[in-house]
């Protein structure tokens, strides 16, 4: 059956050669749990690709509790046009979204990403610094989900003697949203799941308590053969804990799968891009993990800022609903272990 509005969908695509729009909401999970209706259209994101079979996700779980937790956080004095970075050195990389902060970008084909860009970063988020470029006070290479939740991992020229890396970063930076993506080192530390779902827990309800809408971010692969198995639990339990928790999911892993070496670095660890290109969106560029990553972001910071805060929506069309049976996800490939797992 063909969704209404599609027709237009692909008249749209087939005004932009190469650009495919990716499925935000996820029909397929290992989780067996059933998603809740969201209460607005799904977002969609272009993306482009090298393969001709195309692959869908982005971000779900966008509905009126994203703008019930946004609502509470401004009775706290969050700051509507501020985010905050939080994470590992994926995140702490110095080419996730900084180039964007410096004004060093390129948005080429997605001139529609201009209004988010220059929305948050109109207010200083620490030490002068946008959101974009701001130092997270709780994103550093090595960490773990424990560590991010120990005061002794803080900065302590900045936060308080009892105070964790994660509560640091929400005081004094009073963000609207979070950017959460926390587990590759916990798989490779061999951190216990149930360790680690505690863990995630207690940084969920920290965000929701401070009114902080938390964007749960799936984990990259790793080109090591023992993570496979322990990633796509750790991506299972991020799907599970989006849904019960009733936020939205940034699923990662899905946009690096159909990327060469899924967009990953030499040490199969790390998503990689060209020399200057990780903010630089050309068709060449967005093989590149990293690339993929801010490109990602800019539209997941749209979707989410046009949801919880629709006094000030950016006002581009939202696109309509692809055919999911048109357009099946996942394609099996029983050759790549990443590929032929159920998604």
């Amino acid at each position: 059956m063909m969704i209404p509005g599609f027709s237009r969908y692909l008249q749209a695509v087939r005004k932009l050669p190469g650009i495919i729009s990716l499925f935000s909401l996820l029909l397929w999970s290992s989780t067996g749990v059933s998603q809740a209706q969201p209460l607005v259209e799904p977002i969609y994101l272009p993306l482009i690709i090298h393969q001709t079979r195309p692959y869908y996700a982005a971000v779900s779980g966008l509905n009126g509790n994203t703008r019930s937790i946004f609502l509470y956080g401004q009775t706290l004095g969050n700051h509507a046009d501020i985010f905050s970075k939080i994470g590992d050195s994926i995140t702490a990389d110095d080419d996730f979204l900084y180039p964007i902060g410096d004004g060093n970008y390129h948005l080429r084909d997605y001139g529609e990403l201009a209004p988010v860009v220059a929305y948050y970063s109109q207010s200083a988020a620490r030490e002068g610094r946008n959101s974009f470029s701001n130092f997270s006070l709780a994103a550093h290479s090595g960490w773990t989900t424990g560590y991010i939740l120990n005061q002794s991992y803080a900065n302590k020229a900045v936060c308080g003697e009892m105070e964790s890396p994660l509560a640091c970063e929400y005081r004094m930076v009073r963000p609207s949203i979070a950017l959460i993506m926390l587990g590759t080192n916990d798989v490779y530390l061999h951190v216990p799941m149930a360790e680690y779902e505690a863990n995630l827990r207690t940084i969920l309800q920290m965000t929701l308590d401070a009114g902080i809408i938390p964007v749960l971010s799936t984990l990259p692969p790793m080109m090591i053969d023992w993570t496979v198995e322990p990633i796509q639990q750790a991506n299972a339990l991020l799907k599970a804990l989006a849904e019960e928790y009733n936020i939205p999911l940034w699923d990662y892993n899905a946009l690096l799968l159909p990327l060469p070496n899924y967009g990953l670095s030499s040490d199969g660890i790390h998503p990689d891009n060209l020399p200057g290109g990780a903010a630089d969106f050309t068709p060449e560029n967005l093989q590149y993990g990293m690339t993929v990553r801010n490109l990602s972001a800019l539209y997941i910071l749209q979707a989410v800022k046009g949801v919880a805060n629709p006094e000030g929506q950016l006002q581009d069309e939202a696109a309509p609903i692809p055919d999911e049976n048109q357009f099946p996800y996942p394609y099996p490939d029983e050759s790549d272990p990443w590929k032929s797992q159920p998604y």
